[in-house]
């Protein structure tokens, strides 16, 4: 592990419990400042601008949870056709309600028409995560976040 990534995983483990449930014995989850997405598979989520669309066509595992993760993630035009030539510009695992992402940086592959398997996207632990995918395709630019809360 090189130095940055052992400094972020000690930040990690310092500012965070890995306890899974709130102290009344509730979800991770519960009183989150992000509300979290209820797993489909073809989930679908608009980039903020609307020039592109993201669907989470599939997740190992399904529902995304804590540990290493694998997404595929179908980019589509604004008219909701495969975005072929389409490339992954920004992938950000992040914990809102704690302020961190993952030591770990996921990986991208595109396959054609505008297929991403996203590998290594590690959630590190219980409670709220989004997930922001930025794509560009065609000189366009979009992003959208996928938010899942995972349990311990």
């Amino acid at each position: 592990m090189n130095a940055p990534s052992l400094a972020v995983a000690l930040l990690l483990l310092a500012g965070c419990s890995n306890e899974t449930e709130g102290p009344s014995g509730d979800s991770p989850c519960d009183g989150s400042s992000v509300a979290p997405m209820t797993y489909v598979v073809g989930l679908e989520a608009r980039g903020g601008t609307g020039a592109l669309g993201f669907t989470l066509e599939d997740a190992l595992p399904a529902p995304p949870g804590r540990g290493t993760n694998r997404w595929e993630v179908q980019v589509r035009t604004s008219a909701g056709e495969p975005a072929t030539g389409a490339s992954i510009t920004k992938l950000r695992p992040w914990m809102p309600d704690h302020g961190h992402g993952s030591a770990t940086k996921p990986t991208t592959t595109m396959g054609p028409e505008g297929l991403a398997t996203i590998d290594a996207l590690e959630l590190v632990m219980p409670g709220v995560w989004t997930v922001t995918v930025a794509a560009e395709h065609e000189g366009v630019a979009d992003e959208a976040t996928f938010a899942f809360c995972t349990d311990g």
